[in-house]
């Protein structure tokens, strides 16, 4: 019995808009980038930015603004979890 090697082909969900929109969303203020290689193919994928200690510390900065005591989402989170408790079955039925 002879086996057919398959053709590996990058996933039909990620399409080159999705790896642009992922790329921009990374900091690099340096410049430099780094090649990201497809694993089936070998090809280049993408050139990622290359952070600086800078960029991760202002990334940092944002990300504890958005989660921290008293961000806008505990409200949110507060409000989902009572929800949830109000929804579940009374135990006493």
């Amino acid at each position: 019995m002879t086996l057919t090697p398959l053709e590996l082909t990058r996933p039909a969900s990620t399409t080159d808009a999705l790896l642009r929109r992922l790329v921009a969303r990374v900091p690099g203020s340096s410049g430099a980038t780094w090649k990201l290689n497809e694993v089936y193919t070998g090809d280049v994928l993408v050139e990622l930015p290359q952070s600086t200690p800078a960029d991760i510390e202002q990334a940092f900065a944002v990300a504890r603004i958005g989660t921290g005591p008293g961000a806008p989402r505990d409200s949110h989170r507060n409000r989902i979890r009572l929800l949830s408790m109000d929804e579940r079955p009374d135990p006493a039925c």
